[in-house]
């Protein structure tokens, strides 16, 4: 495969909603972010966070826990070559796409969709402010969650990150910088 294709946002629109709909029956929530949520002009790749599905695992004496519905990570094998992370258990995925489509997915829970939706969305530098602020804040990240006191902190929406951060919620479209 060829190096990943830088595109112009319609393209890498129509390769994220193709995308989408390929995983949207193995996951209980999925939208684009980064640039395509950002409606940057090009795009390098096509970032997704995504809520998988999950399944009760059955153990000899009954169910043992939830996990990763298998149709996740066959659906992730099929779009391309996986060249980062764990389908079947991973928080952060790279596949390449046979069209040269670099394609990132964060998966999350629905407590913490807010928060990886918003650092997901961008750009970096926007992320960083975002940081820095709820560190001034008295919370701190950790394994992809914010935390304060000891306790996680649930961040279910953006909007409830930035009520939590004490800022005024911005529409994805005005945090390029």
């Amino acid at each position: 495969m060829d190096a990943p294709v830088t595109m112009l946002w319609s393209e890498a629109r129509a390769a994220a909603d193709s995308l989408i709909a390929r995983l949207a029956t193995a996951c209980d929530r999925i939208e684009a972010a980064g640039g395509v949520r950002r409606i940057k002009p090009t795009c390098h790749q096509v970032d997704l966070v995504c809520i998988p599905r999950q399944v009760v695992e059955e153990g000899l004496l009954g169910p043992v826990g939830r996990v990763r519905c298998q149709e996740f990570p066959d659906t992730c094998h099929a779009l391309g070559r996986v060249t980062k992370g764990d389908p079947g258990a991973g928080k952060f995925l790279q596949i390449l796409t046979p069209a040269n489509v670099l394609l990132d997915i964060s998966c999350t829970t629905p407590d913490n969709w807010g928060l990886i939706l918003a650092i997901r969305t961008g750009p970096a530098e926007y992320a960083h402010t975002l940081a820095k602020r709820w560190v001034l804040m008295g919370y701190r990240s950790f394994e992809g969650r914010l935390w304060r006191d000891g306790k996680t902190v649930a961040i279910p929406d953006e909007r409830e990150l930035y009520r939590r951060l004490d800022l005024p919620y911005v529409e994805p479209v005005k945090r390029n910088l």
